[in-house]
């Protein structure tokens, strides 16, 4: 048996710095996904399309800020099985985003006196206020 030595890497998903030369491939793939279209990838087995998507949405996440679900439909035997794991997948994509957003919001909001009033007398309005000039006093002191 004659083993040749070859730099490719191929029957797995391969890491970035071993995915090369698929420039125009992923320029398409990535516009096509952002202009809302569904895509379907055909080729032969081994050729490259997990590892192309992987790069693809691996950039995607980082540079727009997109939670990425990556699901293998073919296991599913029903809609609503379908639908549950994408809910959970979802969920967990997203949690970390949702997590820090709370943090950040709670932090820029624990300091504002919410301010509530009521008119009443034929239109009645509830409306909800802060009052920044407070928070702005507070800044100014630390």
């Amino acid at each position: 048996m004659n083993d040749v030595f070859t730099p490719f890497s191929y029957g797995q998903v391969v890491r970035r710095d071993e995915f090369t030369n698929r420039t125009r491939e992923k320029k398409l793939l990535k516009d096509s996904l952002m202009g809302g279209n569904s895509v379907i990838l055909i080729s032969p087995r081994r050729i490259g399309k997990s590892s192309l998507i992987k790069q693809v949405f691996t950039e995607l996440e980082k540079k727009q800020n997109l939670a990425i679900v990556q699901m293998d439909i073919t296991s599913f035997r029903s809609e609503r099985q379908f639908l549950e794991e994408f809910a959970l997948k979802l969920t967990q994509a997203n949690q970390s985003k949702y997590k820090n957003f709370i943090t950040n919001l709670s932090k820029k909001l624990k300091h504002l006196i919410p301010m509530l009033s009521y008119k009443a007398g034929g239109s009645e309005q509830i409306s909800l206020s802060f009052n920044w000039n407070e928070e702005k006093k507070r800044k100014k002191k630390f």
